[in-house]
């Protein structure tokens, strides 16, 4: 994870006063992460083609964000090794400026919610379609939920990002499911009630 502290640095204020000056003694980095995407941007430029990661994160750098997944619940992440999945923080603006790096054929648009990503990409007709298939109020129940859940905010919704990796030539107008979106969240929770 990332520490901060802060230290008295430098002078720089007349009469011999020091500005504070960050002064960060870790910091998260995932060589696995830029080597894969490093990668992926080659095969995505070679075939002017697109590619999606879904993932929690930011366009930062992560901050402390090593966590402990154990039956769907947050916990130590040394608390039973070997057992827990580990996890950390995508940082989508590293993975960006390793795009960017490549060749100048590829675009990222910004990062989206992933609520707005399925919002824009058809969700909420998807459901519709599906509910009208079915009487049983269980299985419409659910449909609702599990969609839900998808876009909720918080929570999935809004935790999850999409970031989006495509050549030039792809999408004249964007990439698809990056463009303006309703907020699909608040839709679904107004159906449920």
């Amino acid at each position: 994870g990332v520490s901060k502290g802060r230290s008295e640095g430098g002078g720089g204020r007349e009469g011999g006063a020091a500005d504070p000056v960050e002064v960060i003694e870790s910091v998260e980095v995932s060589p696995g992460g830029i080597s894969f995407v490093q990668q992926l941007c080659k095969r995505v430029s070679a075939v002017r083609g697109a590619a999606l990661l879904i993932d929690y994160g930011a366009d930062t750098t992560p901050e402390d964000s090593l966590r402990g997944i154990w039956q769907h619940r947050a916990v130590h992440p040394l608390s039973m090794p070997g057992c827990v999945d580990l996890s950390v923080d995508v940082d989508f603006g590293t993975l960006r400026r390793v795009a960017a790096d490549t060749d100048g054929s590829l675009r990222c648009p910004p990062l989206s919610f992933q609520r707005d990503f399925l919002a824009a990409m058809g969700l909420e007709a998807r459901i519709n379609a599906l509910l009208r298939q079915t009487e049983d109020k269980a299985q419409r129940r659910d449909l609702v939920r599990s969609a839900g859940r998808l876009v909720a905010s918080p929570g999935m919704g809004t935790a999850y990002k999409v970031f989006a990796l495509a050549h030039k030539d792809v999408g004249a107008d964007g990439v698809a499911g990056f463009l303006e979106a309703p907020r699909l969240d608040e839709q679904l929770r107004a159906k449920k009630e």
